[in-house]
């Protein structure tokens, strides 16, 4: 690693040592150098790696330390590790470190040919999610042909001409304030703050950057909204995510102060059974059943709307009352089938399908095995049936799946 990827800092021990800040070690911790963060023990400011740990300076410690029972992302967020205001901007995902150019990939949408942007690194890029939502609208053209690729630069051109002349002909100091929202642009290459409410979809706290989605009349939803049956809905319906973060760990003795509460014009702590829902609530993938249920409600057939999860910005559409969100991982540049990924449950599992919104091959063959495990038969069972079965340019057929299970493996 370059040099300048190294810093030296204190920890609590009073020992100095050389933390690597680089981008690519911290992608396996998901939390990257000089983000604020929650942690079990306040608030903190992320350091680096040093002896392939992650390192904090926690506010009022006198350096930074580490948790040695944490080696990758999923062990932080065991421990309630969380990120304010999403990642740094300087830190997020650029269209690519060396030249500025997002890859593209050829698909149709509405029996049209149309080109998308691909993202070749983790992190929230809402750009790609915005120009993907206009290119699909037909709004603006991301590229002719078989181009291959685009600048980043290109991209905020194309959007930008885009709200002039959608705005070409209204007052001159509405024009101006188009300008002031146009000049934000380039920012949302790095990111875009987001701070939701939990009592719905659409309540997010509002910030400039956000008003250039208000211009390009895109939606942004987000699916997690507590159930109003839920044991603390109505303390935390109305609490936003970032507020809810820095209560939690601010208060002592696993309580923490309720200000929805008017009686008396008193405030009162929370019990310890309220804080571990609240805790169990905050563990889940940023989507519940009761959200999905409002997402299906909320968004129109054929609506293309800017979905945020888990720290990403998602092209979300609706197809015969189904939810699916496009599929942008540059490893699926090659896959021409591969377009769409279904959102159908909180648990995150990929069914892939085509542009038609039709299941692909390797969707149609996790449907018949599913099927199949319904009937009682073991997972092992059912992909020797599937393996014995399957053939090139031959439909499988869930039938035939069970009927050889039942000849070989019934009971």
């Amino acid at each position: 690693a370059n040099d300048e990827t190294y810093v030296q800092y204190g920890t609590n021990s009073g020992e100095v040592f050389q933390f690597d800040t680089s981008k690519n070690v911290h992608q396996t911790y998901g939390f990257y150098a000089g983000a604020r963060v929650i942690t079990p023990k306040g608030t903190a400011t992320v350091i680096g790696i040093y002896e392939n740990f992650l390192w904090f300076h926690i506010d009022g410690d006198k350096g930074a330390s580490y948790w040695d029972t944490c080696k990758n992302y999923e062990d932080l967020l065991a421990l309630g590790f969380a990120q304010i205001n999403d990642l740094p901007e300087a830190v997020v995902e650029t269209p690519s470190s060396s030249t500025g150019f997002y890859l593209l990939k050829r698909i149709h949408y509405k029996n049209e040919p149309v080109n998308i942007l691909l993202q070749n690194e983790n992190g929230p890029c809402p750009l790609i999610a915005i120009a993907n939502i206009l290119a699909l609208r037909n709004a603006i053209n991301l590229g002719e042909g078989k181009n291959l690729r685009i600048h980043v630069d290109e991209v905020i051109e194309k959007i930008s001409s885009y709200l002039r002349q959608k705005y070409s002909n209204i007052e001159e100091t509405a024009k101006q304030d188009i300008q002031k929202v146009m000049k934000l642009l380039p920012s949302l290459q790095y990111g875009l703050e987001v701070n939701f409410g939990f009592d719905s979809y659409e309540n997010f706290s509002p910030n400039e950057k956000s008003r250039i989605l208000q211009f390009l009349n895109i939606r942004m939803l987000h699916g997690w909204v507590i159930d109003p049956a839920h044991p603390v809905a109505e303390l935390i319906g109305k609490t936003h995510y970032d507020d809810l973060l820095t209560k939690l760990v601010s208060g002592q003795d696993e309580t923490l102060t309720d200000s929805t509460s008017s009686e008396d014009n008193k405030e009162r702590k929370f019990t310890q059974e309220e804080v571990l829902w609240i805790n169990e609530f905050l563990k889940i993938a940023q989507l519940t059943e009761y959200g999905l249920v409002k997402l299906h409600e909320a968004i129109a057939e054929d609506e293309l709307v800017l979905l945020f999860r888990n720290c990403h910005f998602l092209t979300v559409t609706k197809h015969k009352g189904k939810l699916y969100s496009l599929i942008t991982d540059i490893g699926y540049d090659k896959e021409r089938l591969v377009v769409w990924d279904i959102l159908s449950s909180v648990d995150g599992d990929s069914c892939f399908f085509t542009v038609d919104f039709e299941p692909t091959d390797e969707a149609k063959i996790d449907e018949i095995a599913n099927t199949a495990l319904c009937f009682g038969f073991s997972r092992q069972q059912v992909e020797m049936a599937i393996s014995a079965l399957i053939k090139p340019n031959e439909e499988l057929k869930v039938d035939d799946v069970l009927k050889f299970l039942n000849a070989n493996f019934a009971l």
